[in-house]
């Protein structure tokens, strides 16, 4: 990824409903959870006084980071143009860390984090 450039995304090629959900239904994340992204962002933008955020920086491997760019892309290709302003990676990257924090409160060692702490532990 390392010095491409993402495409910009444009108006053309409106998309009809059935290949918007074509195109929802390959991501990874249901149709639903899409719905909290955009809902998260649209709350975000009603609370931002209310709730603070911190400014964070950490490194992703550039295959993670391709493919954030690619499903977020991916996202606003899909939805209407009056909402594209909406969504933000950083929702996306909010999102994705609190279904992984909850899944390892819930599930402790059981869960995805839990299991990938393990493998560490024994060197893998």
């Amino acid at each position: 990824m390392a010095g491409s450039k993402r495409k910009p995304l444009s108006l053309a090629g409106v998309r009809s409903e059935e290949e918007v959900d074509k195109v929802l239904s390959n991501l990874s994340n249901s149709k639903s959870e899409l719905e909290n992204i955009v809902n998260l962002s649209a709350k975000s933008e009603s609370h931002k006084k209310e709730q603070s955020k911190e400014r964070v920086t950490f490194y992703l491997s550039s295959d993670v980071l391709e493919e954030l760019e690619n499903t977020y892309d991916e996202i606003r290709r899909s939805m209407p143009y009056k909402f594209k302003t909406k969504i933000k990676k950083s929702h996306l990257v909010e999102f994705a860390m609190e279904r992984l924090l909850e899944d390892h409160n819930k599930n402790g060692r059981d869960s995805s984090l839990g299991r990938m702490v393990e493998s560490v532990k024994r060197g893998e």
